[in-house]
């Protein structure tokens, strides 16, 4: 259990600004934006998405699906 993967997020934020993301107690990843440091933070098992492949005006590349 000490090795479960879990986010740290704001309880009010946006596209991934102040969100950590940890491996036990280690930081795997952390936003380099701080808008919502002070916010209470909310903690919840980390879900790795889904990706596919789409065609981009840049040519085709892996983008995760979020709903």
């Amino acid at each position: 259990k000490n090795n479960v993967k879990y986010v740290k997020k704001p309880s009010f934020g946006r596209e991934g600004d102040t969100v950590s993301v940890y491996q036990g107690k280690r930081k795997l990843y952390e936003d380099q934006h701080k808008t919502y440091e002070q916010s209470l933070p909310v903690y919840q098992q980390y879900v790795d998405l889904p990706s596919k492949n789409i065609k981009t005006v840049n040519g085709f590349k892996e983008a995760k699906i979020l709903i």
